[in-house]
């Protein structure tokens, strides 16, 4: 076995030596330039000793080396660009400067996700990491060629071993358990076809490569991964497969025949990639898992393929880092934050996990939804960006991953992307209840979405809309306490996707204003309620739809209706009292303008919200505040005394004056 040691640097001599003694510790053959007469221009030597080696070891430490005349890279970095897929074991000495183009060379190894890296600070040192390097890389390449001489012993003399799966150049993050979960229900014996299903971005295709790696040993005749992002004429699908598998179309017969002939009497794994597209060739697929009794079938998807004996995997984001979160242990344990840091150290290893980057982290997590490429694609930007600075230069979630790796199939190089990839998938009528399902925020029930959703006027089908976004993975089910109403959800990124095409639309104001007049009536019904003995239910659901309440009450002071957002304001209010909130009122009294004196043309509306107003001043101690608003309110509602809402107030009213001792306040109010 031998070991090509790059580069020849002066500097390095005493390292190259401890290599050599490490080398030939092992009883390797160590190969080096220097030791070769040189008849020969020296590209051409290092070339010819390249091919003749096993393993390529290169040491840097400051220095890129000389560039020869005519040449645009050093020897040092040709030497490393030559040695193609061989094994890489990279060892880099600590320094306090390093020449930019040798930082740029080590940058793009520690990028490749092909190479052993590791940094050393003396000769000693490194001859111990080359030891133990080599002692494990010649360990695993004994064990692959024993496996695969033991394989090939055991297959019949018809038997084919196939490996057709792609490499696995990154560490995965955040997904051990579903590899494991996945592989399992894969290799049981009654699962014939296991579905990953998922919104784009959440790192399907990624996982399936993983799992077809996990379990490829237990299938005779090996995997195969068919990727099939490019097609969209469902019936391509059969020759898509029997190319992959090497399949030669004679065109004597059907390819679909052919294909099924090869794979009756096989043991493998077909790891199919990007289904959604081309569902229309689910009976193929079907007839392979009927017909192919040792055939298991790995599809990922955004939407099932509704097959009688499909297994469905639904794969959901990462988990996000908590806002309280603010030291490096606590980031880390979150599989979205830590895939964050990991490819972002990747593209920035001078990145600082302090505070400021932290919180920022955190924050950026949260608004990608903990969507896998979507962090990726943003923690690329940290070249540039640290993320507080890259969070603080966007406004919106999809313009916080606008360009990704030019590598990445054109459907994943922008978040904004991904989501148009399984948005124009939709029917028309679908895509149009998406985009006005996406003014609701955090949730929703059915008979809301059925007072939002409309085409042309016309209510649309929700109940079977709302099945094929759910097939679609563009929304998801949210859990539920028994006997509640199904809730249903979208990603926040998914919801700027569609708000960005309802501001486009003609009748983006309607949509809005239905959606913040059903939740005014939401808060109408609820109104007495609040008062009876059982309020808990309606308590409940208030809280469930505070989001929703929240963004309504906005929406009518942004179009200038006053009088509807007065009237939220003190339907509001008693939940306030109850669950808590009352900090956010000061914000609802100001965007309504309730101290401006506005003529609103219901006194009844003014007089409550002002009694409302005065209550919540009070009770967050605005005193003075508080009695302006109560004067007020009693001008507008000369009969509140009666009222559920003043009783109330009133007894809040006593409290304050016992305390306060102020006995002409008393007086005013009555």
């Amino acid at each position: 076995m031998r070991v090509f040691i790059s580069p020849t640097l002066k500097g390095l001599a005493e390292e190259r030596k401890a290599a050599r003694t490490a080398i030939g510790n092992l009883r390797l053959i160590p190969v080096f330039f220097e030791s070769g007469a040189r008849p020969h221009p020296p590209r051409d030597l290092y070339s010819a000793y390249l091919e003749q080696s096993h393993i390529f070891l290169g040491i840097y430490w400051n220095s890129y080396g000389w560039v020869a005349p005519g040449a645009e890279i050093s020897g040092l970095e040709d030497e490393y660009r030559l040695c193609g897929n061989r094994p890489k074991l990279i060892y880099v000495k600590h320094a306090e400067e390093r020449q930019p183009e040798l930082r740029k060379l080590l940058q793009d190894v520690q990028n490749s996700d092909t190479a052993c890296y590791q940094k050393f600070s003396d000769a000693a040192e490194l001859q111990q990491l080359i030891e133990n390097d080599l002692s494990v890389l010649m360990s695993e390449i004994f064990q692959n060629a024993l496996f695969e001489h033991q394989s090939n012993a055991a297959l019949g003399p018809g038997d084919l071993k196939i490996d057709a799966l792609p490499l696995i150049r990154n560490t995965i993050i955040g997904r051990e358990q579903d590899i494991h979960d996945v592989s399992e229900t894969l290799m049981r014996p009654d699962v014939s076809i296991l579905t990953l299903l998922g919104t784009g971005g959440t790192g399907k295709t990624t996982l399936s490569i993983h799992v077809a790696h996990a379990v490829v040993d237990r299938f005779r005749n090996g995997a195969t991964f068919v990727p099939l992002a490019s097609v969209t004429d469902s019936s391509l699908t059969a020759s898509l497969i029997a190319s992959a598998l090497g399949l030669q179309d004679s065109g004597k017969q059907p390819v679909e025949v052919t294909l099924l002939e090869f794979l009756v009497d096989k043991e493998m794994l077909l790891v199919l990639d990007n289904f959604e597209q081309i569902l229309g060739a689910s009976g193929l697929v079907s007839d392979i898992s009927s017909r192919c009794e040792d055939v298991k079938i790995l599809v990922t998807s955004r939407s099932s393929l509704h097959l009688r004996n499909e297994r469905i995997y639904p794969l959901s984001p990462l988990e996000v880092p908590e806002s309280w979160v603010d030291t490096r242990e606590e980031l880390m344990k979150a599989p979205a934050a830590a895939l964050y840091v990991e490819r972002a150290q990747a593209v920035n290893p001078g990145l600082q996990l302090d505070g400021e980057n932290i919180k920022a982290i955190v924050e950026i997590c949260q608004r990608l939804d903990g969507l896998p490429l979507a962090i990726e694609l943003a923690a690329a930007r940290t070249r540039f960006f640290q993320p507080a600075a890259l969070l603080s230069r966007i406004e919106k979630t999809l313009d916080l991953v606008s360009k990704g790796p030019l590598d990445l199939p054109e459907r994943q190089k922008t978040l904004r992307a991904a989501i148009e990839w399984s948005y124009n998938l939709l029917e028309p009528e679908t895509r149009k209840a998406l985009i006005q399902l996406g003014v609701f925020r955090k949730s929703w029930t059915m008979e809301a979405a059925f007072a939002v959703a409309r085409s042309d006027s016309d209510p649309i089908d929700i109940e079977e809309t709302t099945e094929r976004l759910l097939d679609a993975s563009l929304i998801k089910p949210v859990q539920v306490g028994p006997g509640q109403e199904p809730r249903f959800s979208m990603l926040q990124t998914v919801r700027e996707y569609a708000g960005e095409i309802l501001e486009l639309e003609p009748g983006a104001r309607e949509t809005n204003l239905r959606y913040a007049r059903y939740y005014l009536q939401i808060l109408e019904l609820s109104e007495d309620r609040l008062w009876a003995a059982n309020s808990e239910p309606w308590l409940d659901n208030i809280e469930n739809e505070l989001p929703n309440i929240r963004a309504s009450f906005y929406l009518f002071t942004e179009n200038g209706d006053y009088e509807n957002a007065w009237k939220f304001f003190y339907l509001i209010a008693p939940y306030w009292g109850v669950r808590g909130g009352s900090s956010e009122a000061p914000a609802w009294i100001e965007a309504a303008k309730m101290e401006t004196g506005l003529q609103l043309s219901d006194a009844h509306v003014k007089g409550k919200a002002l009694l409302w107003a005065s209550y919540m001043c009070f009770y967050i101690l605005q005193m003075d505040r508080g009695f302006q608003f109560v004067r007020q309110g009693g001008r507008n509602f000369p009969d509140h005394r009666r009222s559920n809402e003043n009783l109330l107030v009133s007894g809040h009213f006593r409290r304050l004056f016992f305390l306060d001792g102020t006995a002409r306040s008393g007086r005013q109010t009555g």
